[in-house]
């Protein structure tokens, strides 16, 4: 049972919450007895209560949780919100940035927004990738939302605010249309995204974000790198992407876990076994014109590094085969022909984790020591 109680110091009174949700005055001798009558419970370490689930609402794969409000924002992620709010409510046209990296809440911050301004304001989100069952959703209950491929066949005219999710995929010809038209319509855009999410050379080389950033009289909003993280696999993450990185440290609590092959026919298997117990395996994008190794073990089922935008999921599981290695200065590289960055594919898919992340390691002895490393088991 939980006991709420407000203490007003200029008038000396203590308010108690009763069970009818009205405020009443109380003695300082009951609230002794509720502190006296307390059964505690000794807990050594708060962090095992953890459970990231309850915390890393996503739109779209809590999509009900986060429809019904079951969620909060953090300090900085309302004042944020309050911001952004204020711009849009003042007569000027505006243009705003909301930059976060890897479970910041930026996408949850982002859609928030919207769905308090959506019944005042009309407003589209178009989203810089393929749409998912979350947006289904969001979208059959009212929300406007398209895909960035019909951007060009949007008339925006009529919407007061266009937020783009996830813009660091957006082409620079979409952004400067778009610009165009919000400008001569004199309506606000929110631009959404994490510059370390780009996919492709393409994305590397139109820096979307140097150009959002010359437009003018831009808002920026920066979240911090250290909220809504599963703390454990933020900092194996960093561990893992640069060998000589020794300043974090990482304690485990059993939420990383691997498994080595040397065989791709078992490879298949086991992700085959793994995705019907629970543990969403998300693979590489392949290309449109070649084919590509990691296509040898990856299970048509899975989704894509370019489908799972924006998206978390529990338990993720992901393939390192033997063609990523360590360069000289510690960075993690991969050594085999792809159309899209491997290296960003593999930060975008295992940055999807809330909860447990597993890698499964394919002839691969230098990643295989790393990680052995990282978890306490030097070789």
């Amino acid at each position: 049972m939980v006991h709420n109680l407000s203490f007003v110091v200029e008038t000396n009174t203590l308010y108690k919450l009763n069970v009818r949700s009205e405020l009443e005055t109380i003695g300082f001798s009951e609230l002794v007895q509720l502190l006296i009558g307390q059964q505690l419970k000794n807990i050594d370490n708060p962090d095992l209560l953890f459970n990231p689930s309850d915390y890393l609402v996503s739109p779209f794969n809590s999509t009900s949780k986060f429809l019904n409000e079951l969620y909060f924002l953090t300090g900085q992620q309302e004042t944020i919100k309050g911001s952004v709010i204020k711009n849009i409510n003042a007569t000027t046209q505006s243009f705003m940035t909301i930059n976060g990296g890897p479970g910041t809440g930026k996408t949850l911050l982002t859609y928030d927004i919207v769905k308090d301004l959506k019944d005042r304001k009309n407003t589209l989100i178009v989203h810089c990738g393929q749409l998912n069952n979350g947006h289904a959703t969001l979208i059959s209950e009212g929300w406007n939302i398209i895909p960035i491929k019909y951007l060009t066949q949007q008339d925006v005219s009529s919407f007061d605010i266009v937020v783009v999710d996830e813009t660091q995929r957006i082409y620079a010809n979409q952004l400067d249309k778009l610009i165009l038209d919000a400008q001569n319509g004199n309506i606000d855009c929110i631009f959404s995204y994490d510059v370390q999410q780009t996919l492709s050379r393409t994305e590397n080389s139109d820096d979307i974000d140097q150009k959002i950033s010359a437009l003018p009289n831009i808002q920026k909003y920066q979240l911090s790198d250290k909220i809504r993280t599963n703390k454990e696999i933020a900092s194996f993450i960093k561990l893992l992407f640069n060998n000589r990185r020794s300043d974090i440290n990482f304690t485990d609590r059993g939420n990383v876990d691997f498994d080595y092959f040397s065989n791709v026919e078992d490879v298949r298997n086991y992700l085959s076994l793994i995705s019907d117990n629970g543990w969403e395996v998300l693979k590489w994008t392949p290309s449109q014109y070649n084919t590509e190794h990691h296509e040898s073990y990856s299970d048509a089922q899975s989704k894509t590094a370019h489908t799972v935008i924006g998206q978390e999921f529990d338990n993720v599981a992901v393939v390192i085969d033997r063609f990523f290695s360590y360069d000289d200065s510690g960075k993690l590289t991969y050594n085999a022909r792809t159309y899209y960055d491997s290296v960003k594919m593999l930060f975008q898919n295992i940055t999807r984790t809330r909860k447990k992340l597993k890698l499964i390691i394919v002839s691969n002895n230098q990643v295989l020591e790393r990680c052995l490393s990282i978890m306490g088991h030097p070789e």
